[in-house]
Order: C-alpha cells, then structure tokens, then sequence
C-alpha cells in the first residue's frame, strides 16, 4: 500500500489504496482502442496536433506490443462451422491522462516521480500520466511503453513472472521502443550514467540476488539490474525469453488455486532456465557483467 497517496477533490469518495484508483468522475473519454480507453478532464485538455500525435504514437505502441504478443494470432477453432478464437487484451485499460503535475499528484500522491500503472489482478488496469501545457511529453513515452509492457504481460502471466524479467524487459522495451521514434535520449543517459558509476566503484550484484529478488525492495538499483539482465537475454538469448514466457504459463495453468506456491515455482524456475540457457549461474554472473560493461562502451542503444 502507497502511504504517500493524499486524496483530494478529485475523488469524492473515501481515500484510495493504489489497486482502487477510478478515473476522476468529471474526466470524458477521448479515444477508445480495444480495451484500452483514454480519459481527459475535458476534450481542449489535448488539442488539435497534439491529439492526433499522441493517438497515432499509442496506436502504434499498441500494435507493437499486439504483434510481440501474438495477439492477432488464431487460438483455436471451435466446432465444424470454422468459427474462430482470437487472443485478445482481456483486462481493461484506463490510460488518464491529467492537465499538469498537480492534478496527477493529487490522483497519484505527492511525492511521487514517475507515472504508474496500478494492476488490479485479472479485470483492470490504470495508468496516470501529467501533461504539460497540452501536450505529452517526450519523456512519457518511455514511461508508457514500460507500463504497457506490464498490462500486456499480465495479460498472459497471472504471476507476472519474475520481478527482474517482469521490470526488465520493461524497461527493455521502454528505451528501444521497437517500430517508433528513439528512445528519450535523457532518460537512456541517466540509466547509463548510473551503472558506468557502479561499474567504476565495483558495485555489482550478484546474479542469483537479483534472479531471486522478491517485489519487496525492487528500487531503481535493482530495476537497473534487471534491464541490463533482459538486454542481455533480448539481445543474445531471445529464444529464453520466448521459452520462459510459455512454459511460466503452462506453470501457471497447472498450480491453478495455489498462487502462492506458483510465485515460488515461478521464481525458482525462472532462475533455474536462466542460468541453463547460459551453462550455470557462474557462467551467467560472467555473461552479465561483461554485458553490464558491453553496453557502457556502446554509444548507441540496441
């Protein structure tokens, strides 16, 4: 529970807990793909160009992620008559997008430094996201494709999946943003900036630490460490992450009624597969750290 979040005027009710957050009651629905909907405090809060930008620029960060997840793919086929199944976005979304910071904070809760998406497990989600002076931006869309990566995941894995993959591939796609514009160039150089100085006063973790890391005390350290962690799978072991995503499914399905048992499996066979795929946690410490340097000799992000 956020005990940073201050209810304000924008809910009438009782305060909200993070996974009880309702799009403020004066907010209008401004576009609709699916299952996602995008709410404003009133139709001038994103005007003319900007408007058309940003639901061309969500439009197509939906269609990424749509295809990454074979969304579009038949299912199965049901009876003789040939009718068919399409794997579709089963939960909700409410993306609100607020007139400024102040707005946001009273929503979110002062204090707070990034959007968030809240996930209220198996029927909805809801993300918040300040605008500035009418517009969106450029440093959001970092923000949403990490927090849509998260709808999208949950939308296969009741667990989630392990919190570094979870986090990581997240923030994975939060930069490279596949078939859109460049990552946030500012953003990109913080991470970077943080793990050259990590690297330079030998303060990297050990890799089972982070493989095992529990929701609980996921900062940005850590978050840190997992990016690194899923840009080394994405891009030298793809074909894990594939693997992983299915066969934690299939997990899933059969530890049906003992969620808390499925978490432990989750996170002990995400371990496990991770270090297989690299020939043993020795070997997958070495990969890492060289990656963990790799990256920081790159001056463009791939």
């Amino acid at each position: 529970v956020d005990d940073r979040l201050v209810p304000g005027e924008l809910f009438a009710a009782a305060a909200q807990t993070p996974d009880d957050r309702k799009v403020p009651e004066r907010f209008q629905l401004l576009e609709k793909f699916g299952a996602v909907k995008v709410w404003v405090a009133d139709k001038d809060s994103l005007p003319g160009a900007a408007r058309l930008e940003f639901v061309a620029g969500l439009r197509k960060m939906l269609d990424n992620y749509k295809a990454l997840f074979t969304m579009d793919r038949e299912v199965f086929t049901l009876g003789a008559g040939g009718k068919t199944e399409i794997k579709r976005l089963e939960r909700d979304v409410d993306l609100v997008l607020f007139r400024g910071r102040s707005d946001w904070e009273e929503w979110f809760g002062k204090g707070s430094e990034e959007p968030m998406t809240g996930h209220v497990y198996r029927y909805r989600n809801i993300i918040g996201i300040p605008l500035a002076g009418g517009e969106v931006e450029e440093q959001i869309w970092p923000q949403l494709w990490h927090e849509f990566f998260h709808v999208f995941l949950y939308n296969d894995l009741v667990t989630g999946g392990p919190c570094w993959f979870n986090e990581g591939v997240a923030e994975h796609f939060a930069f490279s943003r596949p078939g859109t514009k460049p990552g946030d160039a500012s953003a990109y150089g913080a991470l970077t900036a943080r793990l050259r100085v990590r690297l330079e006063k030998s303060d990297l973790p050990a890799i089972g630490d982070l493989l095992h890391q529990r929701a609980d005390g996921f900062g940005r350290a850590r978050m840190d460490e997992a990016w690194v962690l899923a840009h080394l799978l994405m891009t030298e072991s793809k074909d894990t992450v594939n693997t992983m995503i299915r066969r934690i499914w299939q997990l899933e399905q059969a530890a049906t009624g003992r969620e808390n048992a499925a978490r432990e499996d989750v996170v002990r066979y995400g371990a496990w597969m991770v270090e297989e795929a690299f020939r043993g946690r020795k070997n997958l410490q070495e990969a890492f750290e060289h990656h963990w340097s790799a990256v920081l000799d790159s001056p463009v992000h791939t």
